[in-house]
């Protein structure tokens, strides 16, 4: 670990006047958790932590939630300018007038009352339900799903000029995970970016650098074990995304709905094998294998000199796929761009190569050699349609003579089956010559 202190460098943060841990001893539970699935997932290239305390903000949520949801309606209603709102142009929605009108109304209530949009969720506009929505979900639902999830939290007023504790320094550790919590029912999320574009500082007030994420444990019901679990499972994903990973895997047919702590909805204790290759360089490319009999399980694998990923090749659409076992399950995904990991139905051919070429491949370029079952519908077409001729092209019935002791009964001249074994004899020789070239 060369001169580091440790892998990742925790930083306990409260807010709003309180915090959920007052000492680094109270976090020592949370933090042997994540560091566990971290040891795991990168084959123990991660397996040290140390907690430092950064003290409480004074601050209340509230402020800091009004002025960043302000900054996304504003966005909203002028179109998503550039360059920061590019990328929202993909997921939001048209707006119509109406739209328009509503969004208007709650950013000028926001501006107005220096609170946040939660406050205007109960007012009679805020409940009233939206227009065109089935199911009669409200205004404020609709705002919440189509304008407000494109913009930041009070995490944006927390970080900026936050100030690392005493003694910290960001170079002595991999990441730094900012760990935030009060004891109310606000939750701030999880977001990665480094410590200079967090606007956070060092215990100087210099500005400081280096891969670092943020996580809440707030709103946390220790009684809850899914709670719990939800709030490990974003410290371990913040601290992925730290170690290099810049996508989210996609399972757009939900074939793969539990599997990548890096989706939506997957398990803490699963990871592509491609992404801890090519993203977090966890493992080599030497993990890469044509031939299915060499792909260990990665459930609870712990060596990353194991073949894990086997390339199938392409398919028809020109993408890259892989398959990996997991739990004794083939697991299949092609990749496209940037790098991101696409779940989809398995196909069980993709684990063999068909024409014994050396390269596994879905749409393969070589033409297979011709199956026995083709051979054999073949030779039966040709041999009715032989024996068809054969009888039309039987010699007529000589005329009738006196049998002697010298002459059997008279017996039609064979001409075309002789034919029919000639070409059953090429056949066979044909079939017998591919067979060999293809071993």
């Amino acid at each position: 670990m060369d001169d580091k202190v440790a892998h990742v460098g925790i930083i306990l943060r409260g807010y709003a006047g309180t915090t959920l841990f007052p000492t680094a001893e109270s976090f020592e539970p949370y933090a042997q958790d994540i560091i566990s699935h971290l040891e795991s997932l990168s084959f123990g290239e991660v397996t040290t932590y140390a907690i430092y305390d950064a003290g409480i903000d004074s601050t209340g949520w509230e402020e800091y939630a009004a002025n960043a949801e302000i900054e996304v309606l504003q966005a909203a209603l002028a179109g998503w300018p550039e360059p920061k709102w590019n990328w929202v142009r993909s997921y939001a929605l048209d707006y119509t007038e109406s739209d328009r009108e509503l969004i208007q109304a709650l950013l000028d209530w926001i501006t107005a009352n220096n609170q946040p949009s939660r406050n205007w969720g109960s007012s009679d506009l805020g409940s009233a339900p939206y227009p065109s929505d089935p199911y009669g979900n409200s205004n404020y639902f609709w705002l919440q799903g189509e304008v407000l999830r494109f913009g930041g939290t009070a995490a944006n007023g927390f970080l900026a000029n936050m100030r690392l504790p005493s003694g910290y320094d960001p170079a002595k550790h991999d990441i730094t995970l900012i760990a935030f919590s009060h004891d109310g029912g606000y939750y701030l999320g999880g977001v990665q970016l480094t410590l200079e574009l967090f606007g956070v500082l060092a215990a100087d007030g210099s500005v400081v650098n280096g891969p670092a994420a943020y996580t809440d444990f707030s709103a946390l019901d220790l009684t809850d074990p899914f709670e719990y679990e939800t709030r490990i499972y974003t410290g371990v994903h913040e601290c992925v995304h730290a170690y290099g990973m810049g996508t989210h895997d996609q399972d757009p047919d939900g074939v793969q709905p539990d599997y990548s702590v890096m989706a939506p909805g997957g398990r803490t204790d699963t990871l592509p094998a491609y992404n801890r290759l090519y993203w977090n360089n966890w493992l080599t490319e030497a993990t890469i294998t044509l031939d299915p009999a060499l792909i260990t399980d990665l459930s609870g694998a712990m060596s990353a000199d194991n073949q894990y990923l086997l390339d199938i090749g392409k398919g028809s659409d020109g993408l890259q796929r892989y398959q990996e076992l997991f739990e004794g399950d083939w697991i299949q995904y092609r990749i496209e761009s940037p790098n991101t990991v696409y779940f989809e139905e398995t196909n069980a051919n993709g684990q063999l190569d068909s024409d014994g070429d050396g390269v596994n491949n879905i749409v393969d370029p070589d033409a297979p050699p011709p199956s026995l079952t083709a051979f054999l519908s073949l030779f039966s077409t040709i041999e009715s349609f032989l024996t068809i001729n054969t009888e039309n092209a039987r010699s007529p019935e000589p005329a009738e003579r006196p049998a002697d002791e010298h002459n059997g009964e008279p017996e039609s001249i064979p001409t075309l089956p002789i034919l029919g074994f000639f070409i059953l004899s090429g056949l066979l020789g044909l079939f017998g010559i591919r067979r060999l070239a293809n071993r």
